[in-house]
């Protein structure tokens, strides 16, 4: 049986620790995968993330410390952020059955049971709650990326390893309603990263499968 396209990318991929940095990502791909992203399937529908974009080497180099000096930082073509919305409340579910009220040609009356069960969840929960509930929105969105990376032929690193508060204080991100969770600097393996030539190593998919009934 032939490989389906998207696993022989999903082979491809590694998380590149050192990227080209004499190769930049085009435009016109950074649109496509910014679109990728979404395009994420989210809690609700009601897309809680926002991605931020980073180029400018001036910026990136005043995240080194914050980034603990990691090389696929310091090297990448540009650098994502997935943010969670820190102003996740009625107000913001009114924004958003509106834009989809107008989107779909709807009165807004029509989507009144959306509305009140997105309310009724959000509501029910506690704040510690809503902010672990809000980072796995990006989470999910990570993961397309990815996926939309390798699709691409864009290398990619997904990291954790960051210091979150020093960053949005960095960058202002309180000023737009962000709190940094996730990032990915994106752009083109370096022939001279090792980990380029170690090959995928993931466990049998047997061993990672339970199926019941």
């Amino acid at each position: 049986m032939t490989e389906n396209a998207t696993l022989t990318a999903l082979k491809w991929r590694y998380a590149t620790k050192k990227f080209d940095e004499t190769r930049r990502v085009p435009s016109e791909k950074l649109e496509m995968l910014l679109e990728g992203g979404n395009l994420t399937a989210t809690s609700l529908g009601i897309q809680p993330f926002k991605m931020v974009v980073v180029e400018d080497p001036k910026i990136l180099k005043s995240l080194e410390e914050i980034t603990f000096y990691q090389s696929s930082i310091q090297t990448c073509s540009h650098l994502l952020i997935l943010c969670a919305e820190t102003n996740v409340d009625d107000a913001y579910v009114d924004n958003f059955i509106e834009f989809v009220a107008e989107a779909r040609g709807l009165e807004v009356s029509a989507l009144d049971g959306y509305k009140k069960m997105c309310k009724t969840f959000i509501n029910g929960m506690s704040e510690e709650t809503k902010r672990e509930w809000l980072k796995h929105q990006c989470y999910i969105v990570m993961g397309n990326l990815l996926t939309v990376c390798a699709s691409l032929e864009i290398d990619s690193c997904p990291m954790e390893g960051f210091n979150p508060p020093a960053l949005d204080e960095v960058l202002g991100l309180h000023k737009h309603n962000l709190k940094s969770v996730l990032l990915i600097p994106i752009g083109y393996r370096a022939e001279d990263d090792k980990f380029s030539i170690m090959g995928k190593l993931r466990k049998p998919l047997e061993d990672m499968v339970v199926n019941i009934g």
